[in-house]
């Protein structure tokens, strides 16, 4: 429930951009359409390449092949307006939400800025606000490009071979449950880490403000100290974040490597032609990409 309330201020807030997100949503809808036509064009390509008639010149096959750039070339031109238009969003976003935030600060009571460090209110304006452009630029640019690139692909996928897509499908349960682990960890380790950098930003706007009472009281070393522990803390918490997104990769490529043996398995046994396997294993490759990322 709270994630669905602070997504509905996200929207209130891009609502001034409606018009360049909703053409970042389309183009973004485009990179999900093109996914099983590149599936479908990769078998085509590879049927006429490996047939065993050899009855196609040079001139054919190049013709064929050419498709394999092209659509790789308008997949990339859409895959770019998404990312820049979705970016474009989310910095506008932030940008507002800086202004109204630095504007709502003016109109507080001299009693808050007494109770509240200086250091945190500069990491609100600052360090949070980046947060919701990640999640502009990010969770609203997956709205619509991952799920219709899910259900194209396994739509694509099941007409090739349903047999084959069951059987590959039986490691996608298997790598949600590290995804699941490690994400929590990844989002406790983030919220802690942005407030140890407030805490930083505070302890150094208070020793810059403060910086004739540090030198009057022969203060340096303990305020060298002070700045060394709050610098471990905040090493200690980032790095964290990085062990649980170093292993997340590993953990999932060494699950779905007992995939892809039952795959080579059935393929062999099945006698699976060789335009349909690399079809399948390029459409496979891209339906677990998002977790690999």
């Amino acid at each position: 429930m709270e994630t669905l309330v602070t997504y509905r201020r996200l929207l209130a807030m891009v609502r001034p951009y409606r018009g360049r997100l909703a053409i970042g949503l389309l183009m973004g809808l485009l990179v999900a359409i093109s996914n099983p036509a590149m599936v479908v064009i990769v078998q085509k390509v590879l049927a006429k390449v490996f047939t065993p008639e050899r009855d196609l010149t040079a001139w054919q096959i190049a013709a064929y092949a050419a498709l394999v750039p092209v659509v790789f070339v308008a997949r990339g031109a859409v895959t770019y307006l998404n990312g820049y238009l979705m970016n474009w969003v989310g910095l506008r976003v932030v940008m507002d939400l800086r202004n109204r935030l630095f504007a709502h600060l003016q109109t507080l009571s001299l009693d808050f800025y007494n109770q509240t460090r200086i250091g945190d209110m500069m990491s609100r304006v600052v360090n949070d606000s980046e947060v919701v452009r990640r999640s502009v630029s990010v969770s609203l640019a997956d709205l619509l490009r991952e799920p219709f690139s899910v259900v194209g692909l396994l739509a694509t996928l099941f007409w090739y071979d349903w047999k084959f897509t069951l059987m590959a499908l039986v490691v996608f349960p298997v790598c949600v449950v590290p995804i699941g682990i490690y994400g929590r960890k990844v989002r406790r380790a983030t919220r802690r880490t942005q407030e140890n950098l407030a805490a930083l930003t505070g302890l150094l706007h208070e020793n810059f403000t403060g910086v004739r009472i540090v030198k009057a009281f022969c203060m340096e070393r303990h305020e060298i100290e002070k700045f060394r522990r709050s610098t471990e803390d905040l090493i200690r918490q980032m790095m964290r974040v990085v062990r649980a997104n170093e292993m997340l990769t590993p953990v999932i490529e060494f699950l779905g490597a007992f995939g892809v043996a039952g795959v080579f398995l059935y393929a062999y046994t099945a006698g699976m032609t060789g335009d349909m396997f690399g079809a399948l294993g390029m459409g496979m490759y891209m339906l677990y990409q998002p977790c690999l990322l």
